[in-house]
């Protein structure tokens, strides 16, 4: 779980889903597989939504993001909302 203060360093810009989630696996120093071990999903699964390549997200797969990060579901909702930077 998160500190507020790391909490609030995610959540200090709006950014795009895929970013807050690759911020938070770093911030936690943890690998593509581990944090989708904390999420209970696949680590494709896990892969696609850091990488943006997940265009809908089910109400089940965005409470267990908000569950497992602890960043709070309306703010993933906005994110998830956002356009994904292209590289």
């Amino acid at each position: 779980m998160l500190t507020r203060k790391q909490s609030d360093r995610i959540l200090e810009d709006m950014k795009p889903l895929c970013e807050m989630l690759k911020d938070w696996r770093e911030l936690l120093k943890l690998t593509p597989a581990e944090a989708a071990r904390r999420l209970d999903m696949s680590a494709q699964h896990y892969w696609q939504l850091e990488h943006g390549e997940r265009v809908y997200l089910r109400p089940a797969t965005m409470q267990k993001l908000s569950s497992g990060t602890g960043i709070p579901m309306d703010r993933l909702i906005v994110a998830a909302s956002l356009p994904v930077p292209v590289a």
